[in-house]
């Protein structure tokens, strides 16, 4: 009985479950059903266990490589570069658990929304039971402000109607009658059904469980969110794949340097030792803790722009969208029903305060847009309905499609009533003209998406009369745009992404906010069901799209744990919504839906401006070492030196870069390719050709030492001056593949502050002895300091002519369109 019986009619219903209304189960027979179909709750999802998630932080084929490298390192006798790997593995590891242990409740969530109680009919008396006690065929009375407690066939219905918004995406409420409906009729369609987890809004009824616990629509929702697997994020494949590639080049380099050296005649352990060093020193040991720094670091940012981040890798992918499906009422509108236009005399706003159910904000979302309405036209609600004092009334019903109410009015009575326009200007007395003006009037408004009520009145000396009413005019209602979306929506445009609204609510609605909102008809799909949500962006991302799923409702809970970041509305928003997503937001805004795009595009620039120093660093240091053994020159550097080197310039100016403020251009340029490797063509040709140019320059100091001091520590120290000078100063170009180093120059401190760290610490490396002794460095006085000067600016000259070069083939004689995305090749 747990699906169709929305189709059926109401005697049929009770056949087959075998329950008389009138006196409801009996004890045994609630026993035997409980038994049969179980409590009325949800299943829960089992937790994931702690220990399974401090794993999880050391699942990655990097920190396994880092373990590894910490432990040659520990073994080979540098124990101080062991150590310091072992707390960066762990200090990420940290970061990462306390980040990410609190996700995937959202089952949890659903189970809060059963817990109540309600009146039910048993034995032929009626008692309140807790809602986890319901069982099928159970007899359920409910009134305006109730919780639906299971999924109902509604028996009786007076004036019945509910708020079903978190479940269908409805934004006003819908009128329920005992009549069936047709079999293929959509859940919002279903008016002969309430629904677990919607609301009495209005009026009162009696309806027959047919559903509990996982089998309503509330519980299908969930177990849709529970059979969603987490998959890892494009982030994180493409970290596992580099880190793949890496334990490759690392054995490699150690293969070539030891054998080259041994077979140049070097002692076998010390080439070993050497080749281990330069492996250690290709690692990006700071790869991980970085990254997690700079998606940390996002979710900061993002915080005080009232996006609040549950998984810190979604702020990443967050910033490579390509599609944004966002749902309509809550997350496009203000989910507030409004009266947006209205045509009527003076007294229609008093008709609407008296005909009206509705008291101070509570009440059916249209009755309280009319009473809201009335208060901005003027109208004291509260004295005049103490002035006029209701005798009678007449709830809508949905055959009639009116609404009537009889009030005291001194000496007489007045009438008051609302409806269908064609009913209200059936019931008036106008002229054939002014009936088709108004019904010209209500089709204009109707095809702007309005919700179109008629109001009407008429005073006579008796309660009871048939006289025709005044025609008093057309209010049309409608849920608004949120302010801001539009604006946001184009600026989405701009940056290549493409905006689709998923709504559970009527097409002409949804297609009249869409036009309101810049929304293209195609990018439009109204009666979407939960289920129909999921499968919209399950085949998006077969598609290869990258897909941001926005919503606050239940109904939204599956797409937006199926999206690559999902994104709930934190004032609004359903408690399922928010468990089942990524990020949710503060103040329930689409605006910074953007803003939060353009943070996550920031983000990637910056893993990008990281991986691109650092291999350039990497790659230099492995050229210097690699080509001085095969033109016969002595090391250049020990394996002491080496872990210096690579420990002191790559730490903190990666965390500099991790701060680079976003470039004006973010948002000006079309989503990166979401299958494009962190390594693309572009990036592997400039660390190639930069790596190679930084290892000539430091050769060249290198070559000048060894003719003016020979070998021994003098060239040495000489060689590791001028590694430490050329990254120094490859940092700044690092800031920006295309812009000039000297472009922005202050707008990131850390930068100047990381330069001046690692500037200090290898002047206390050759001057301060103790230090000095250990990494085998001597003072080399002006040569020295010429040396390190000369390295520091010589690649950021190279490097800007190129840059200069770059950026004049990205101009074009042609004007480029305002409302156009930028190329990729103006990345960052």
């Amino acid at each position: 009985m747990t699906h169709g019986a929305h189709s059926l009619d109401a005697h049929e219903v009770k056949r087959r479950l075998g329950v008389d209304p009138a006196t409801g189960l009996a004890p045994h027979h609630v026993l035997e059903r409980r038994a049969r179909h179980g409590a009325n709750v949800l299943p829960r999802v089992r937790p994931r266990r702690l220990s399974a998630m401090i794993v999880e932080q050391f699942a990655n084929i990097i920190v396994v490589l880092l373990a590894v490298a910490a432990a040659i390192s520990w073994f080979t006798g540098d124990r101080a570069q062991g150590a310091a790997i072992v707390v960066v593995l762990i200090l990420n590891a940290v970061v990462g658990f306390i980040t990410e242990w609190q996700s995937g409740r959202a089952l949890d969530a659903l189970r809060k929304q059963t817990r109540m109680t309600v009146s039910v009919r048993r034995d032929g008396r009626i008692v309140t039971v807790p809602a986890e006690e319901l069982t099928v065929g159970d007899i359920v009375l409910l009134s305006a402000g109730d919780r639906v407690p299971a999924d109902l066939r509604v028996l009786e219905a007076a004036g019945l109607q509910s708020q079903e918004a978190a479940l269908t995406g409805e934004s006003h409420s819908v009128t329920k009658t005992v009549e069936p409906v047709s079999i293929e009729a959509p859940l919002a369609d279903r008016t002969s059904m309430l629904y677990l987890g919607t609301i009495i809004t209005a009026g009162r009824g009696v309806g027959v469980v047919v559903a509990t616990g996982g089998e309503t629509e509330l519980g299908r929702i969930g177990r849709l969110v529970m059979e969603i697997d987490e998959e890892p994020t494009r982030l994180q494949q493409k970290l596992q794949q580099l880190g793949r590639r890496l334990v490759y080049i690392v054995l490699i380099i150690a293969a070539i340097v030891t054998i080259t050296g041994w077979l140049r005649g070097d002692p076998l352990w010390e080439m070993v030792e050497v080749g281990i060093s330069l492996a250690v020193a290709a690692v990006p040991e700071a790869l991980p803790a970085v990254t997690t720094f700079i998606l940390a670091f996002g979710v900061l940012r993002m915080a005080r722009q009232h996006a609040i981040v549950r998984r810190l890798s979604a702020v990443e992918t967050l910033g490579s969208t390509t599609v944004i499906c966002s749902d309509k009422t809550g997350t496009l509108t203000l989910n507030q029903m409004t009266v947006i236009d209205a045509n009527t005399e003076p007294d229609g706003p008093i008709v609407a305060a008296l005909c009206n159910e509705a008291t101070g904000r509570i009440g059916d979302p249209t009755e309280v847009a009319l009473l809201e309405w009335a208060e901005r036209m003027g109208v004291d609600t509260e004295r005049v309905r103490l002035d006029h004092p209701r005798v009678a009334e007449f709830p809508f019903d949905p055959r009639t499609k009116r609404m009537t109410t009889v009030h005291r009015d001194g000496e007489h009575y007045l009438w008051a009533l609302k409806g269908a326009p064609s009913v209200v200007i059936a019931a008036s007395s106008l002229s054939e003209a002014d009936r088709e003006r108004f019904r010209g009037l209500n089709e204009a408004m109707a095809d702007r998406g309005l919700r179109v009520l008629a109001l009407a009145e008429k005073r006579a000396p008796t309660p009871e009369n048939d006289e025709p009413f005044t025609f008093l005019g057309l209010v049309g209602l409608a849920d608004p745009p949120r302010p801001g979306v539009r604006e946001a929506i184009r600026t989405t445009r701009l940056a290549g992404i493409r905006v689709i609204m998923l709504t559970g609510d009527q097409l002409h609605t949804a297609r009249a906010i869409g036009r309101e909102l810049g929304l293209e008809e195609k990018n439009v799909f109204a009666r979407v069901s939960p289920e129909e949500k999921y499968r919209i962006v399950e085949s998006l991302q077969k598609d290869g799209d990258v897909v941001a799923v926005t919503g606050d409702g239940v109904n939204d809970a599956p797409a937006l744990k199926k999206a690559d970041v999902g994104v709930a509305m934190g004032m609004r928003g359903t408690e399922v919504a928010k468990e089942a997503s990524d990020i949710v937001l503060a103040d329930d805004n689409f605006a910074t839906i953007v803003k939060a795009i353009e943070g996550g595009r920031t983000i990637y620039a910056n893993i990008i401006r990281f991986v691109h120093m650092m291999f350039s660093h990497n790659l230099n240091e492995v050229l210097t070492i690699f080509v001085a053994l095969l033109i016969g020159w002595p090391l250049p550097l020990l394996p002491l030196q080496i872990l210096w080197l690579n420990l002191v310039t790559d730490v903190f100016p990666a965390f500099a870069l991790a701060l680079e403020p976003g470039s004006p251009e973010a948002m000006r340029q079309p989503p990166r390719d979401p299958n494009r490797p962190i390594f693309s063509v572009t990036l592997l040709t400039t660390i190639g050709w930069q790596g190679a140019m930084l290892a000539t320059i430091s050769l060249s100091a290198y070559g000048w030492a060894l003719s003016a001091y020979g070998p021994g520590a003098h060239a040495r120290t000489i060689a590791l001056l001028a590694l430490v000078g050329v990254q120094v100063g490859h940092t700044f170009n690092c800031r920006s593949r295309i812009r000039s180093a000297f472009d922005r120059l202050f707008s990131n401190p850390y930068v100047w502050i990381s330069t001046a760290m690692v500037i200090a610490l290898q002047a206390l490396a050759v001057t301060f002895q103790p230090l000095a002794r250990i990494l085998g460095l001597v003072a080399v006085g002006s040569a020295g300091a010429t040396a390190f000067a000369v390295a520091v600016f010589a690649p950021i000259i190279v490097v800007e002519i190129q840059k200069a070069i770059a950026r004049r083939s990205l101009t074009t004689p042609h004007a480029r369109r305002q409302d156009a995305p930028r190329p990729p090749a103006a990345e960052e």
